[in-house]
């Protein structure tokens, strides 16, 4: 029996535009935040406390995740929807003001803010969309980070994502018919196709 995952295209099973386009904003963010200057983290996707104080060990911080990509109530026989990702922006400075300002060499959360949301909204990610900004804010319920800790959340959308390659479609639909052929005493049988889900 042939594996039938070998019948899915790799782009598919890599996670198609949703992983290029977390790939694409996390090296725009690399090109807008150097990293002689800041630290870039992936976020995991259930960030543990114990997470997130190795992830703030090094400051000002980039952290990027995953959020959703959620079907559009019009989408018909293709999917589409709305693919949106997580930024968190964190700065280490002892005072209030100096968290939200910047103290001329570190930056603050306003700053890093308005960085990340010049670079990433209206910029087009080639093959899936272009990014808007759809909220920035600063972070008041992370109530374990530490005193000299601020942070801002955006949260980046590009909206009306599908699945570009018309290939896909044919090879899951060969995918959802499996087809099984079974050995007797060394003979080939008649093939046998296997509904994997009704059509």
């Amino acid at each position: 029996m042939s594996d039938p995952w070998e019948k899915l295209s790799p782009h598919l099973i890599a996670g198609a535009e949703g992983a290029r386009a977390f790939r694409a904003i996390a090296d725009r963010l690399h090109q807008v935040f150097p990293e002689t200057r800041f630290s870039h983290q992936v976020i995991p996707p259930r960030a543990t406390k114990s997470q997130w104080d190795n992830l703030v060990r090094a400051t000002p911080l980039v952290a990027l995740a995953y959020e959703s990509w959620s079907p559009q109530t019009s989408t018909g026989a293709q999917f589409r929807g709305d693919l949106t990702f997580a930024l968190v922006l964190i700065t280490k400075h002892g005072t209030a003001r100096d968290q939200y300002l910047g103290d001329g060499v570190v930056p603050g959360i306003i700053g890093m803010s308005a960085l990340a949301s010049y670079a990433l909204h209206g910029w087009t990610i080639d093959d899936v969309g272009t990014c808007q900004i759809a909220h920035s804010a600063a972070v008041q319920e992370m109530d374990w980070l530490r005193e000299d800790l601020a942070a801002a959340g955006l949260v980046v959308r590009i909206p009306n994502v599908g699945f570009e390659d018309a290939d896909l479609i044919t090879e899951l639909d060969d995918f959802l018919a499996l087809e099984r052929t079974m050995i007797v005493d060394g003979v080939a049988q008649t093939p046998t196709t296997l509904q994997v889900r009704d059509q």
